[in-house]
């Protein structure tokens, strides 16, 4: 499937899994894109999906998932920001009805995969690092890391809501502050952050500098210039606004605010995370990555930072 197949197949998938069995009929244009489809996919537990596309009649485009407790009845179209309703299995039970606060309606919804998609190939990442559980797997049960590590970097699908990620944000600024930051600091701060990022395999670009300085710049194998780019932009968005990127971020996006949109932080600034201000009475510095996703940039120079600052408080 090239087209509009691709969007029930992924509706079901996220929510059953990968199928076990597939029976399909189908026909494709001369170009290869799927005229029509009709799937009837088995999945684990007894579970189905019937799936339906066509781009020659025009259809409800909703979607249905119903189970044993309730249902789940999406509006079109359900591919993009709607509504749903969630029924219970009786007659008798509530119904309840939630409604996409955005305000963005049909295919404008669908500009925030376009403007993902654009980032994730600024930051030259060649693949998403998403990965579905098994259905099987039982929920990770590991403690919080004690030493950074691999496993201090956020797992992409743990995103709390914003209002929680703002706090978050602005507790780390608060916690994560210097006494006093020099040269001496910035590379074995940047030596720290490099570590942490050979060890977990990542191809990342790490800089730390101060208005018109650079203190440290590391650039790991298979990192493009394109990276430096993406470093500058977020570094001068935390040297201008005393703010980590993505806390500038996520106050913009609760407030619903599109800096470009208003003439705000032009083309020089990256509104996405990978740069934390280095506190010290005050910002002095900002450490920045690039190369993973936006958060697990930040995540990468946070654990770093709060590493270094345990190090030089048991000296």
């Amino acid at each position: 499937m090239l087209d509009l197949g691709v969007y029930p197949v992924q509706l079901s998938s996220m929510v059953l899994g990968a199928p076990t069995g597939v029976v399909a009929v189908g026909a494709m244009t001369d170009t290869g894109v799927d005229t029509y489809s009709t799937l009837v996919l088995t999945h684990e537990q007894g579970a189905l999906s019937t799936l339906y596309s066509s781009i020659q009649a025009r259809t409800t485009m909703t979607g249905v998932i119903a189970g044993t407790a309730a249902t789940v009845s999406i509006d079109g179209a359900f591919y993009a920001p709607t509504s749903f309703t969630l029924s219970g299995a009786d007659h008798f039970s509530p119904t309840l009805r939630w409604s996409d606060p955005t305000g963005l309606r049909g295919f404008d919804g669908l500009s925030w995969e376009a403007t993902a998609l654009t980032r994730f190939v600024g930051e030259g990442r060649p693949c998403t690092r998403w990965r579905r559980p098994s259905r099987s797997s039982p929920p990770s049960t590991r403690p919080a890391p004690s030493s950074p590590g691999p496993e201090t970097i956020r797992d992409p699908r743990e995103s709390p809501p914003m209002t929680n990620l703002i706090t978050e944000l602005e507790q780390q600024e608060q916690e994560l502050a210097f006494d006093a930051f020099d040269h001496a600091d910035a590379w074995r701060l940047g030596s720290r952050i490099t570590a942490i990022t050979q060890e977990a395999g990542h191809k990342v670009g790490i800089d730390i500098r101060r208005p018109g300085l650079i203190l440290f710049r590391a650039a790991l194998p298979s990192i493009t210039p394109d990276q430096d780019v993406w470093i500058d932009r977020k570094a001068a968005v935390v040297l201008r606004m005393e703010n980590s990127s993505a806390l500038v971020d996520a106050r913009l996006s609760a407030a619903g605010v599109n800096p470009a949109a208003i003439g705000w932080l032009g083309p020089d600034y990256a509104v996405t995370g990978g740069s934390f201000p280095i506190h010290v009475r005050g910002v002095v510095a900002a450490a920045t990555a690039s190369g993973l996703s936006s958060m697990e940039d930040h995540d990468l120079i946070v654990a770093g930072i709060r590493a270094h600052l345990a190090e030089e408080a048991g000296k």
